[in-house]
């Protein structure tokens, strides 16, 4: 009897894991311009919807879909892909490389309905809710089977078991939260969708109201800019970037980071840590604030502007990004003069989130030829434009001004490549 049940739990377990790859299988939908695109395919009448393993949704007209098929190559006919309710079908397009059409890029969404996140970006336990199934079936069938052959050892091997279980649990949850997030930074740069932006405006002043809007203003302004560059190295006319404006919200400094150790040249492991939890709890007030579910978003920016001195021209600012991550800080002295040049400093760190580097050297000067958006020039100074992730356009090897128009700016070939144009 007992090893009868024993069997059936190892069987259980085994169903378990294959239910969960099952259901947690991609499917995919090939375009008639060849592209191939990964996710959750449904019925919408006129349309045909895509869930990607991102969580953005792509709609295509029914006719412009030449096959579905599973990941193990077979063919889904369209009679089997599940129905939903029917939605229009998509009315303005635009036309990627190979011609073929597909949905427009949402445009950058006004305050009010930025509010509520909904980007289509879903949180990583959402987009992993099978194999999480699976792993908790899995392990639970096993330790289920664990307990009936070793019932009779009683309460405290028992709760052994128990704790065991748990443990596991949590390296399996910490394990696939690890390998989402990492699987879902490189797709970044495969840039098959926008990346969207949540910039949380930090007032830690009174700003003015015409400073607040030329703000907000120009976030429409800096997503052309990066869309116009990309443009130049690929082609293509989608935008790269869309960025949400957030706030302005009341609140203070950032929490500074650990000083570097003398000998090591970085902070220690536990400051590190104290810092990081207390980086979490700051953002986490703000983004409450805010009415930003961070979740939502693959990148938040966060502007911390100080109003400028009565009489003193505001000329400050600075910024930190997570390199390949999805966090940056701006620090600027904000007043009209500075708008244009705290949306470059949001470009800038929003860069480095998808690989870029900075290109200025030691005494911040740009770098010869990567920080120079124009390397070919004849003479090669002065440049006519910054490139973006040096921050000054070069007048001579040794000086530059500081950039202050969006229209001044520019990706070079460098950049370019390192996050993946």
């Amino acid at each position: 009897m007992r090893a009868g049940l024993r069997r059936a739990a190892l069987a259980a377990a085994l169903t378990g894991a294959l239910v969960g790859t099952a259901l947690a299988e991609t499917r995919q939908i090939v375009l008639t311009n060849g592209e191939d695109l990964f996710g959750e395919v449904s019925d919408r009448g006129e349309v045909i919807e895509v869930v990607t393993p991102g969580g953005e949704r792509r709609r295509f007209p029914r006719n412009d879909v030449a096959e579905i098929r599973t990941l193990s190559g077979r063919v889904v006919p369209l009679a089997e892909v599940p129905s939903r309710p029917p939605v229009a079908p998509p009315s303005a397009t635009s036309s990627a490389a190979g011609g073929s059409p597909l949905t427009a890029p949402a445009p950058a969404a006004p305050p009010q309905e930025a509010a509520s996140g909904d980007t289509g970006v879903a949180p990583w336990y959402f987009r992993q809710r099978w194999p999480l199934v699976a792993v908790g079936l899995s392990i639970g069938a096993l330790f289920a089977a664990g307990a009936l052959r070793g019932e009779h050892r009683g309460f405290f091997s028992a709760f052994r078991r128990v704790r065991v279980l748990i443990l596991l649990l949590a390296l399996a949850v910490l394990g696939i939260y690890a390998m989402d997030l990492q699987v879902e930074r490189d797709a970044r740069r495969e840039w098959l969708r926008p990346l969207h932006v949540a910039v949380v405006l930090v007032e830690l002043g009174d700003l003015t109201p015409s400073v607040e809007r030329a703000f907000r203003d120009r976030a429409r302004d800096a997503a052309d800019l990066l869309a116009a560059e990309r443009r130049r190295y690929l082609a293509r006319s989608d935008a790269p970037f869309v960025f949400h404006v957030f706030g302005p919200v009341r609140g203070e400094s950032r929490p500074r980071a650990p000083d570097e150790d003398a000998e090591s040249g970085e902070a220690g492991l536990f400051d590190r840590m104290l810092y990081g939890i207390e980086l979490r709890r700051f953002l986490g007030g703000l983004n409450d604030a805010a009415r930003l579910d961070a979740d939502r978003f693959d990148v938040r920016m966060y502007v911390f502007a100080q109003p400028a001195a009565p009489g003193h021209a505001a000329r400050f600012v600075e910024g930190v990004g997570e390199s390949g991550g999805e966090l940056g800080m701006v620090d600027v002295d904000l007043d009209l003069t500075m708008v244009d040049t705290a949306w470059i400093a949001v470009a800038h760190e929003t860069l480095h989130t998808v690989g870029a580097t900075d290109k200025y050297t030691d005494s911040g000067r740009s770098a010869v030829p990567e920080g120079l958006a124009d390397p070919a020039r004849q003479p090669l100074y002065p440049q006519k434009h910054a490139e973006i992730m040096a921050g000054e356009i070069a007048l001579s090897p040794d000086e530059g001004r500081l950039v202050d128009r969006l229209e001044d700016v520019r990706i070079g070939a460098t950049t370019a490549r390192e996050i993946g144009w």
